[in-house]
């Protein structure tokens, strides 16, 4: 579960993505597509046509599904 302070900020990355990409596919998406630091303090929102999913990897906690 994610503590949503005032000052987080939440990126959504539109397109879909691949999952099995892992955490260190969704850094690289960060970074290059996004052009972000992945480990900035900040959550970052990911889907795929059936599901949704946000990682905060600042953290080290594991990304979480999102219900829609």
């Amino acid at each position: 579960m994610f503590r949503f302070d005032p000052d987080l900020k939440v990126y959504l990355h539109r397109d879909a993505i691949d999952f099995r990409v892992g955490l260190n596919g969704l850094a690289i998406v960060v970074e290059q597509a996004l052009g972000m630091d992945p480990f900035a303090q900040a959550v970052y929102v990911f889907r795929r046509p059936c599901k949704t999913l946000a990682t905060r990897m600042d953290t080290g906690f594991s990304p979480v599904p999102l219900v829609a």
